[in-house]
């Protein structure tokens, strides 16, 4: 996935949070140990652009999502 910027990322990488926020919730549908599966994916979200490198971002691809 190529970002055109860093806002472009952030963008992409907030709407990926938004999307597994249900998730977290206490009614969810999903078992303890997968929801410590995602909440390990929605912190590898939010350190992301702190990773990326910022003259590469055509290469750069957002965590898997695993839901």
């Amino acid at each position: 996935m190529a970002f055109k910027d860093m806002e472009d990322l952030r963008t992409k990488r907030d709407f990926a949070l938004t999307s597994s926020d249900f998730a977290m919730l206490p009614d969810s549908p999903y078992p303890e140990v997968q929801k410590l599966a995602i909440s390990l994916y929605r912190q590898e979200l939010r350190d992301f652009p702190s990773k990326v490198d910022e003259d590469d971002l055509e290469n750069a691809e957002l965590p898997t999502s695993i839901l």
